[in-house]
């Protein structure tokens, strides 16, 4: 009303009216500006809120799962007869203790030290960062660790906190304990030396009553784990905490955050500093400078208008059209307004989802997937074969080299598309990285199921991809671990699933294994050959090379040898090279260990220049673009010539028709060694394969020659090799030569060398002169067949 009041008096000054007019709307403008941009600022300060939040709880997770981890790795030990019953000897067998508590403890639950203490908690035993040490180095930590002693023995009443089980108390509502309930244990924060360290002291009690207890007075296990710059690495690289740090004192950067570090026993450790991210900071930045554009100009269109409308208002007429035009100026500029708020809000929930989703095929990424299997072992009414599928793909790394890794993208979406097909609802399919992927299973009540559901993700990824009007072929191997095998949460359960993956890799890839004990066993003896062969290539005692002879078929006269290395290993005795030389293969030793084999078969082979030795190649040694410069600087060192070293290989060096191992074996025919191909027969060999790259040599697998009593089709196949060797100028060996048949067969079917035990087992360099000089000795211990040189 006082506004059209105002409006009849235009015709006494029109100037006044487009000032009364003018002030409100540019006012109502800026307002509703500033109260978007206020509702902006806090929305954005929202998403960063709940981000912190987020971010500070899976800290705090994790740093309860760490303590609930180092309480459950020490059950194995503390509740076993053994381990009391070989402290209870009059002088215990602390190298026992190495293998089975320490070493076991450091080197697969990543333990930094671990003590025992007797039953008037004096130190006995000792280990400290793999290396058994004084048990007074106890004495370092004595001091702080004495609450958590007098707790654990029942001395002192306190209540637990959620990781703790301590005698006489009740149990914490809020415990998250996953050790057995009849273990007794103090597990906390403490801060040692100055650093901040997960501890737990727990009794060492029998597992069954066929062992005596003795309540008050047991040993005393003491694990600890610092809280390490690995620690904060695993909270980056798992959590996604970003630039995550442990410090004494909360010094920190603006656009850090920071917690304390405090114990059950509100003991201040220090502090663990973390960068969050902040989401809606983020977003209110990139649309700050497009934001503050619109304000400018919406704010010169008014004052445009205000001016217009001063300068037209001359008649009643008008006034009221302006004033109508402003006020829709005004709704469209709100309206635009309110769009961007709603876009900010998409972009939020898609930033949000980026950050838990795989961006090339859509799928849950590595921590969805973990979120989703913590969430899976604290249901209460979760089934018990609940379990998780680890997959890796078999022969990825082929369709990425011969197609591209275009192809290899579009191939992992394919993969992501028969997951979602084959799986259940109500499972997850994930994809944590590279060509691996993870399936939740919560749909499946047996063990029966489960495999059916291996077996077709096996199926499935087994039928032909077509991608670029080119057919490729992949196949999976699955590890599974199931919800009942999960006691020590996430990560055990995850890392389980992975040795059953690694397991089904060894079994010839393209199927499933369970999760066993077993595994764990393997996997720690594993663990322990990787250490001990690094010692055995640096000492001269461990490793060794014998001598499997070869005769010419048709005069049974020697013609060479095959070098086979061996390792007579200090504790466990002889150990078959099937099981070290993966080793080898996998911590990247093979070709150190190729060229010291090298060099010790031709230091022999200058001895006996008549004679040809053949070595034993690994296709990793091939892929080295300098190995034919070494073994040729290695044979002419040792004075011996190129013809008389072979080289064997396996036909998986010619499937993979890797060009970098296929011009090494060219180079090293070129300067006059041969290439043997080793198990001829066996795996996928065809004409084409050995017409395209050349070898001199084709060796008859022994499965063949055992053979050769028991099937009506190993005869045939052998003259079928032999004929074809013929045909192509290849010499045909025959390795597995057992008894006088095999060799009168394989000699009338023309092949022109024969090995085996018939003639000779391996022997070492000593007992070759004695044999190739026609001692009388030793050819009267040789086998029928063999003749002298």
């Amino acid at each position: 009303m006082y506004v059209w009041a105002r409006m009849t008096k235009i015709g006494k000054s029109p100037t006044r009216l487009g000032n009364v007019l003018a002030v409100p709307a540019i006012l109502l403008a800026l307002a509703v500006i500033l109260m978007v941009a206020i509702g902006l600022r806090s929305a954005a300060r929202k998403s960063d809120q709940i981000s912190v939040e987020r971010q500070t709880r899976e800290v705090w997770l994790a740093l309860g799962a760490a303590q609930d981890d180092l309480a459950q790795s020490q059950t194995g030990i503390a509740i076993w007869n053994l381990a009391l019953l070989e402290l209870r000897r009059a002088k215990p067998d602390w190298s026992w203790f190495d293998s089975n508590v320490g070493e076991y403890l450091n080197y697969v639950f990543a333990h930094h030290a671990d003590f025992i203490l007797d039953e008037r908690d004096r130190p006995a035993y000792g280990m400290m960062f793999g290396a058994r040490v004084s048990p007074t180095r106890y004495s370092e930590f004595a001091r702080p660790l004495a609450p958590l002693v007098e707790a654990v023995r029942g001395r002192i009443h306190v209540n637990p906190n959620p990781h703790e089980r301590l005698p006489g108390a009740r149990p914490n509502p809020r415990s998250t304990a996953r050790t057995s309930p009849r273990a007794r244990h103090a597990t906390d924060l403490v801060l040692l030396n100055g650093r901040p360290a997960v501890v737990s002291i727990m009794r060492m009690i029998p597992d069954t009553k066929a062992v005596r207890d003795t309540p008050g007075r047991e040993p005393l296990l003491v694990s600890i784990r610092y809280l390490d710059k690995a620690f904060a690495r695993d909270l980056s690289r798992v959590k996604l905490i970003a630039a995550a740090r442990i410090a004494a004192a909360p010094n920190m950067a603006a656009d850090e955050r920071a917690i304390p570090l405090v114990s059950g026993r509100d003991q201040n450790l220090g502090f663990l500093i973390w960068k969050p991210e902040l989401p809606g900071s983020a977003l209110l930045a990139s649309m700050a400078p497009t934001a503050v554009v619109a304000v400018a100009l919406l704010i010169a269109v008014l004052a445009l208008l205000a001016l217009r409308l001063a300068r037209t208002m001359r008649e009643n007429t008008h006034a009221l059209s302006l004033l109508e035009t402003a006020h829709t100026d005004l709704e469209v500029a709100h309206a635009h307004l309110e769009t961007a708020h709603a876009e900010l809000q998409e972009k939020e929930a898609l930033a949000h989802h980026r950050a838990l989703h795989d961006s090339l095929t859509g799928l849950p990424n590595r921590v969805l997937f973990n979120d989703s299997v913590e969430q899976l072992l604290t249901e209460e009414g979760a089934k018990p074969h609940c379990a998780i599928m680890l997959l890796d793909l078999d022969r990825f790394k082929q369709v990425n080299d011969t197609l591209g890794h275009h192809a290899g993208d579009i191939l992992i979406q394919q993969v992501a598309t028969r997951l979602n097909v084959t799986i259940k609802p109500g499972d997850i399919a994930a994809r944590l990285g590279g060509d691996e992927f993870a399936v939740l299973v919560r749909s499946c009540s047996s063990d029966e199921e489960l495999e059916q559901l291996a077996s077709s993700l096996v199926r499935s990824l087994r039928r032909p991809f077509y991608i670029q009007q080119s057919k490729a072929f992949v196949g999976v191997s699955i590890g599974i671990a199931t919800k009942d095998c999960a006691t020590s949460g996430r990560s055990e359960m995850m890392r389980r699933a992975d040795l059953a993956m690694y397991q089904a890799k060894e079994g010839g890839r393209g199927g499933y294994r369970f999760f066993t004990i077993d595994m764990e066993e393997r996997a720690l003896l594993r663990s322990m050959l990787e250490r001990d062969f690094r010692d055995a290539l640096s000492v001269d005692d461990q490793l060794f090379i014998e001598f499997q002879p070869r005769v010419a078929a048709s005069k049974q006269r020697l013609v060479g040898c095959e070098a086979l290395v061996r390792w007579n290993h200090p504790r466990n005795g002889l150990i078959p090279p099937q099981e070290f030389i993966p080793i080898a293969e996998d911590i990247g030793l093979i070709e150190r260990l190729g060229l010291w084999v090298l060099e010790k078969t031709c230091a022999v082979a200058r001895d006996w220049p008549l004679l040809t030795f053949s070595v034993n190649l690994s296709p990793t040694q091939l892929r080295n673009p300098a190995f034919p410069e070494l073994v040729r600087n290695c044979v002419r060192s040792a004075g011996v010539e190129p013809h008389q070293i072979e080289f064997e290989i396996t036909e998986g060096v010619l499937l993979a028709d890797d060009r970098l191992s296929l011009a090494a074996l060219a180079d090293l025919r070129g300067q006059g060694f041969t290439v043997s191909l080793d198990d001829f027969g066996t795996g996928f060999s065809s004409l084409s394969y050995l017409t395209k790259f050349k070898v001199d040599k084709i060796k008859i697998d022994r499965s063949f020659t055992e053979g050769l009593a028991s099937s009506t089709d190993a005869p045939a196949v052998i003259c079928a090799v032999v004929s074809l060797g013929r045909a192509l100028g290849l010499v045909v060996v025959a390795e597995g030569v057992e008894t006088a048949e095999q060799c009168d067969f394989l000699s009338a079917a023309g092949c022109d060398e024969l090995q085996g035990f018939f003639f000779s087992p391996p022997l070492k360099k000593e007992q070759l002169p004695a044999l190739l000089n026609g001692d009388e000795a030793a050819q009267s211990e040789a086998p029928r067949g063999y003749l002298t040189h």
